[in-house]
């Protein structure tokens, strides 16, 4: 029988979870404040985006979004701004309300599941502001490579099967209790399969917003579909844009909604669960949108009629990548899938010539970092 044993206690870094005054103090002195409502000076500088004339290869011209870019994310992939929003962010919160209150606090500390990405962009931030390690959750099959480098990051780290539940002894996620057990954090917050910080809206919501006033007119963006937290914030701005209308549009939209409203917002995935594209075949806590959602979001007019999650041949996931290395991208299989559901679909007839195509590529790999 399998259990707690099977988990492996790779690193942990003593750190109090109690937050005193002094701590507090310092907090508030060197925490940044959320600036969603201030465009004149943005919360990131946004990623470039990059025309790529995919000729040579038999398709045509299309734009990448590029996420690699350490000008805009220090650890070179999209999962920067969530880190960002789960670290500084919500811990000048947390300070902000303890101290108004003349309170000392102890503050739960936070679990991650990650491939890779998330650990490096998490640790980096929080170390960056003097914030608790955070608490990470690793496949067991993870290569000796990669755990090198992890094991230098300013975190906890822990190793557990990722295709079987060692709980259950069955194959199926974890539940978020099993995840603070695996993490020593039963006290703490599962932050992988959270919603109490609204990721749907909040992760990526600057990096949704950049990539919408890149439109002029109808059009299509292309994302990777892991655990869905991207996609999810393209299509919830989407509604949202759409229920305020031009009167009430965020500050930070250039465009008309109707824009907004037109665009196509195509998840990609691998069609087989061993895949290249490894951080987007792991551990899925929850659905945003089922298919039903998606088609009340086309049938109401928030969104365009492609819009959906759509699997891939691992042939074209690899492409993709490969494709990208070539013309001086960084990237990796999980973060270039779109590219590979775009030639997909333009080898099927599927593509309206017309409409531009934003591809965004989410960053890349963790050993390049």
């Amino acid at each position: 029988m399998m259990g707690l044993d099977d988990r492996i206690i790779l690193k942990e870094i003593p750190f109090s979870s109690h937050f005193g005054r002094d701590y507090l103090e310092l907090l508030l002195d060197t925490l940044p404040k959320s600036r969603k409502n201030d465009p004149s000076r943005p919360e990131w500088r946004p990623t470039p985006i990059i025309p790529l004339d995919l000729q040579p290869f038999g398709y045509t011209l299309v734009h990448i979004k590029d996420e690699s870019d350490v000008r805009s994310n220090p650890t070179g992939t999209f999962k920067d701004r969530r880190a960002y929003e789960n670290g500084p962010i919500l811990f000048r919160a947390i300070a902000e309300r303890a101290w108004s209150a003349h309170s000392e606090i102890d503050v739960p500390r936070l679990t991650d599941i990650s491939m890779g990405n998330i650990a490096f962009a998490q640790a980096y931030m929080n170390e960056r502001y003097g914030l608790p390690p955070p608490k990470l959750l690793l496949d067991s099959r993870t290569p000796p490579d990669k755990l090198q480098r992890l094991q230098q990051l300013r975190a906890d780290i822990y190793l557990a099967p990722f295709d079987i539940n060692v709980f259950t002894g069955k194959s199926e996620p974890y539940t978020a209790e099993q995840i603070r057990t695996l993490t020593n954090n039963s006290n703490g917050h599962d932050a992988t399969s959270t919603r109490l910080l609204q990721p749907q809206r909040n992760w990526y919501d600057q990096h949704v917003h950049e990539a919408f006033n890149f439109f002029q007119r109808d059009g299509e963006i292309y994302v990777p579909h892991g655990s869905g937290d991207l996609f999810a914030n393209y299509v919830t701005w989407q509604m949202i844009t759409g229920l305020h209308g031009a009167a009430k549009k965020d500050i930070r939209l250039r465009v008309h909604p109707s824009v907004v409203a037109s665009l196509d917002i195509l998840g990609a995935m691998p069609s087989e669960t061993k895949s290249n594209a490894d951080k987007l075949t792991g551990h899925m806590p929850f659905t945003y949108y089922s298919a039903n959602d998606i088609l009340g979001l086309r049938q109401f007019g928030f969104t365009g009629q492609e819009t959906g999650v759509y699997r891939i041949p691992e042939d074209y996931v690899a492409y993709a990548a490969e494709i990208m290395i070539q013309t001086g991208i960084k990237t990796e299989p999980s973060a270039s899938i779109g590219l590979g559901l775009f030639m997909w679909r333009y080898d099927h007839g599927l593509i309206d010539k017309k409409k531009t195509v934003l591809i965004v590529n989410t960053g890349k790999g963790m050993l390049e970092i």
